[in-house]
């Protein structure tokens, strides 16, 4: 009895067993979907899981485009014109003054 419950399932997972990688996910969800449509069933659904997934991949980005942004608009604001305002100037001269001596040391 057990044997013929088993039976009719091998060539369905024979079927699901052929490849791997991305072309076999794809071969087999086209393959559920086949099966659902044959059998009457209605059609697979984005599980609940993946939509939360998704949601948090989505929630990630845009903080991380928010985030860089964020930084662009901070170092907009640090960069002073090279010689604009008399402590743009001052720092310039220090700062080329620091890598005079780092080279003159080397």
């Amino acid at each position: 009895m057990h044997r013929r419950v088993v039976s009719p399932a091998i060539p369905v997972a024979h079927r699901f067993s052929i490849g791997t990688g991305s072309q076999f996910s794809d071969f087999v969800w086209n393959h559920i979907d086949e099966y659902l449509a044959l059998s009457g069933l209605p059609g697979r659904t984005v599980p609940v899981a993946a939509e939360r997934e998704q949601a948090a991949e989505y929630e990630r980005k845009q903080r991380e485009t928010e985030q860089h942004a964020a930084l662009e608009r901070w170092r907009a604001k640090q960069e002073a014109p090279k010689w604009g305002p008399p402590e743009a100037r001052q720092r310039e001269i220090e700062r080329i003054r620091a890598e005079i001596k780092v080279r003159q040391k080397s």
